[in-house]
């Protein structure tokens, strides 16, 4: 390899002007920073997750505003995960969304699998 093309490739610089030079040519940052309207977007769709996944009706779901929804999520991802149902209908009870006759209704018992 001649000296030229030596000292080239070890400083990481070449005069080619082809398309390969592009390869070796550093590139600008990409700005990878979440704009303000998304993040919240993304809070406000995992806030909504949460609480489909944890028994909050469809229904009921649309009359939530979006400030109330994170606001119930984050209360119920800080409960312990057997309880997270009974206390998001508690919370939706207090907040009015719900009736109190929710609360009294008699709970399902799962039926187990009898073993052979």
């Amino acid at each position: 390899m001649p000296d030229d093309c030596r000292k080239r490739y070890l400083s990481g610089l070449s005069k080619d002007t082809g398309p390969r030079a592009r390869m070796f040519e550093p590139q600008e940052k990409a700005d990878f920073h979440m704009n303000d309207s998304v993040t919240e977007d993304s809070v406000a769709v995992d806030a909504k997750r949460i609480l489909l996944r944890y028994g909050v009706p469809v229904a009921i779901l649309g009359d939530i505003g979006e400030a109330d929804r994170i606001e119930l999520a984050r209360e119920v991802s800080r409960t312990a995960v057997p309880d997270r149902g009974d206390r998001l209908k508690e919370l939706l009870v207090e907040k009015g969304y719900l009736g109190p006759e929710v609360l009294e209704a008699p709970k399902r018992k799962k039926r187990r699998k009898k073993k052979k």
